[in-house]
Formats: C-alpha cells, structure tokens, sequence
C-alpha cells in the first residue's frame, strides 16, 4: 500500500449499488451565488412592497411577493435536491406560504406591515401609529 492510505481507495469514492446522491453537494448553482442572488431578491421584494402608496395596493404586493417567493424558493430545492424529497416537503412549504399571508396584518393609517406569530399573543394595534390592524 504505500503512502496509499484505506480511504483513498478507488472503489470506496464511487457508490457501488449505483443510487442517487442525497447530498446537495455538486448541485448546479454555487451556494454563495445562490446566497446572494436570494438576498437581492429579498431586498428587492421589500422595497416593492414598501413604495406602495394605497393599503389595499400594500396587500396585493404583500400576496404577490409571497407566493413569488414560494415559487423561487421551490425551484431552488428542486434544482439541489432530489424530487422525491421536494415532493415530501411541498405540503409543508405549501402551509408555510399559506401561513405567512394569513398571519399578515396591516394597519389602514400608516400601511405598516404586521407578522403575528401563532404562538404570541395577537397583534391587535399598529406598534408605529396605535391604530386597529387588519
């Protein structure tokens, strides 16, 4: 054997049955890109949200951006990890997506956005403005 040490053999790197690599590793897009590219999008999709002047327009871009989100975030699973296990996870997702618009609150005044967590206590009032939330 040499220098050759037991796991650098040849026959231990290659899977012998032939099955699928359940890591994300040697996906097609590089993580910091992937990283970067995600943190331009959510900037992006505050500041469309934010510039809305009108509170029923606030909401629509709240419901779009959501659901945008979703999608993209869904395809980017897809695209690193195996179908079946994206599969497994879309009702989750699903929920979560769900979830995250039903939660939202906004206040009629100041068109603040609030995120109630399920688990706290309702918010009831505007924590800018103290007017009622919706």
């Amino acid at each position: 054997m040499g220098n050759e040490s037991f796991f650098s053999a040849p026959q231990l790197k290659r899977d012998p049955l032939g099955g699928c690599d359940l890591t994300a590793y040697g996906g097609p897009l590089d993580p910091v890109l992937l990283f970067l590219a995600w943190g331009a999008f959510i900037g992006g999709g505050t500041l469309y949200v934010r510039r809305a002047q009108i509170v029923t327009e606030k909401r629509r871009r709240f419901r779009l951006y959501a659901h945008v989100s979703f999608g993209v975030f869904v395809l980017v699973l897809a695209l690193n990890l195996p179908a079946l296990f994206v599969l497994l996870l879309l009702p989750g997702l699903v929920a979560m997506d769900l979830l995250t618009i039903r939660s939202a609150r906004f206040c009629d005044r100041v068109g603040h956005v609030v995120i109630e967590v399920p688990w706290r206590p309702p918010i009831l009032r505007c924590p800018e403005c103290g007017a009622p939330v919706h």
